[in-house]
């Protein structure tokens, strides 16, 4: 898989993967707190913790099945 280039400057696949996660985590998490789901949740950082480590891999399993 290639890498990424911004500017001249090479970046490691994974950054791109971290950054799509990011952007849906930021999504996710605005509407989690809208609806109020967490006054249902124990740990709020570690369900926001939880939740990007899932898209991250989600991200990455979907980049995989595509290039």
């Amino acid at each position: 898989m290639p890498d990424l280039v911004i500017g001249g400057l090479s970046l490691p696949h994974f950054i791109s993967t971290l950054c799509f996660a990011l952007f849906a985590w930021m999504i996710i998490r605005r509407i989690a707190d809208r609806l109020g789901l967490y006054e249902w949740v124990w740990h709020p950082g570690l369900f926001n913790l939880a939740v990007y480590f899932i898209l991250v891999m989600g991200v990455a399993i979907f980049q995989q099945s595509t290039f």
